[in-house]
């Protein structure tokens, strides 16, 4: 099992790689996603509940923010990439077959509540995410060694 600095240290890696051949959009999602607060349901027997009187545990929310591990933090950063390189490219293929439409021409709008962060851009092309066939079997081979990695651990 890796430590939480190994952790860290893999998903610095990560970033450092993706600086070298992905654009900023693409990396500031990862980023957003690997710190996005973690959102956990708080039960009654929770160590966090009894510290408060049997008055007060009314006005307390069940739900609590935390900061992601390190290992939620690369999971999360390995699922943006998942999305941003091989489902959405898949989907804009499926939709400009269908409705016969080069995918340049195709645009996302994202639908986040107001927690998310994953993205603030507003509407996006598919032609973004289109990549090269030797680009898109380097990208697969790569997620599946990190989801490997995962659940492995």
């Amino acid at each position: 099992m890796l430590s939480d600095s190994e952790w860290i240290e893999i998903y610095r890696h990560l970033l450092l790689k993706l600086r070298d051949v992905a654009d900023s959009s693409l990396i500031l999602d990862v980023e957003r996603a690997a710190s996005a607060r973690i959102e956990e349901n708080i039960n009654e027997d929770s160590d966090i509940i009894k510290r408060f009187s049997r008055e007060s545990r009314e006005d307390l929310d069940p739900i609590r923010f935390r900061a992601p591990t390190p290992r939620e933090a690369f999971t999360a950063a390995i699922g943006v990439l998942n999305t941003r390189l091989r489902e959405v490219p898949a989907l804009a293929e499926r939709v400009s077959e269908k409705f016969n439409c080069a995918t340049l021409d195709i645009q996302w709008y994202p639908d986040v509540s107001e927690r998310d962060q994953i993205s603030e851009r507003g509407s996006f092309s598919a032609f973004e995410f289109t990549l090269k066939k030797s680009e898109i079997e380097q990208v697969e081979s790569v997620l599946k060694r990190l989801k490997n990695l995962l659940e492995d651990q």
